[in-house]
């Protein structure tokens, strides 16, 4: 709820430290994501019955939560742009770029999935 507070301030106000700081809060949920995920992929090696029957469930949710914080957090760009900033944040933040394995299964088609 933070960060939706902090997208209203720079979406009202063009505030770039309040962009600056949506960012952050941004990067910081990708890291909380990131474990999140890293520990139910940990249960699912342990073998825990009630981890595989959720599996899909609990890496849609977190996949989702992530999606709308991404929504929330793109107020952010076109304050820093309009300030000079976002190029700069974009190349320091840039390195190797790794896309999703597009392996198919026979049978099932990748079409419409990310």
């Amino acid at each position: 709820m933070d960060s939706l507070r902090i997208a209203f301030s720079v979406f009202m106000s063009g505030d770039v430290g309040e962009a600056r700081k949506l960012l952050a809060e941004k990067a910081l949920l990708r890291s909380v994501e990131l474990a999140a995920t890293e520990r139910h992929l940990d249960r699912l090696r342990e073998g825990r019955p009630e981890s595989m029957e959720t599996t899909s469930l609990h890496l849609d949710v977190l996949r989702d939560l992530s999606r709308i914080h991404s929504h929330i957090c793109s107020v952010a760009y076109p304050v820093l742009d309009a300030a000079g900033e976002f190029a700069e944040r974009l190349s320091a933040e840039s390195g190797p770029i790794e896309l999703p394995s597009t392996t198919t299964h026979p049978g099932v088609s990748n079409v419409g999935r990310p």
